[in-house]
């Protein structure tokens, strides 16, 4: 009498996570966030693939289609989520204490501060005007989404001798977001030293 065949072993590999519930629920919306911020800041929004962002994350690609709905869905959201986190630390550095000059100066250290600790925010925020230049249908979806950073830094440096605070407010988040692209790992202590000597002499007159 033949033995039977053994019985087939339980693949060990880790399979991604399904529909979380409960308290996993954030914790499943907020990484597969971060792992779609750092891919479309690597790829863009047209060449990114929503398999490998719910792989990255640990999740299935239904999780995330149960969050998002789709790959412009979860673009936005990014995108709102990045903006939000720009809009904080902006808040808290112009709501600080001291002249106007510091609270700038605030504002750039936040900048830097920001993209030491996350680069994935900058560098994505960087990405989305070529991105929606390619996409008109990201340009439409993106332009719903409000925010808040002009107008934290128009209180910071709206003027009443005929200046424009457009131009103004225009040229630092310029400044800050163009840092994305040019500080490289471990040159975020020489950038805000270039930032704050721009901050000193050319954008806003002494106390």
């Amino acid at each position: 009498m033949s033995s039977a065949p053994p019985r087939p072993t339980r693949s060990t590999r880790a399979k991604p996570a399904g529909r979380p519930r409960g308290a996993d629920s954030e914790r499943s919306h907020d990484a597969l966030l971060a792992a779609a911020r750092a891919h479309f800041a690597r790829r863009g929004f047209g060449p990114a693939n929503v398999r490998e962002i719910a792989a990255a994350a640990g999740y299935t690609t239904s999780t995330l289609y149960h969050y998002f709905g789709d790959k412009l869905g979860l673009y936005v959201e990014v995108y709102r989520d990045a903006e939000r986190r720009v809009a904080e630390v902006y808040r808290s550095a112009v709501d600080s204490p001291g002249t106007r000059q510091a609270r700038l100066l605030a504002v750039l250290d936040a900048a830097v501060t920001l993209h030491g600790q996350d680069e994935s925010v900058p560098l994505f925020l960087a990405s989305v005007p070529l991105d929606i230049r390619r996409h008109p249908e990201l340009r439409t979806a993106v332009t719903k989404v409000p925010i808040e950073t002009p107008a934290i830094l128009a209180r910071l440096v709206a003027t009443p001798d005929g200046r424009s605070t457009t131009q103004l407010v225009t040229l630092i988040s310029s400044v800050t977001t163009g840092m994305a692209l040019m500080v490289g790992e471990g040159g975020h202590a020489a950038y805000a030293k270039t930032l704050r000597a721009c901050g000193e002499h050319l954008l806003l007159d002494p106390p």
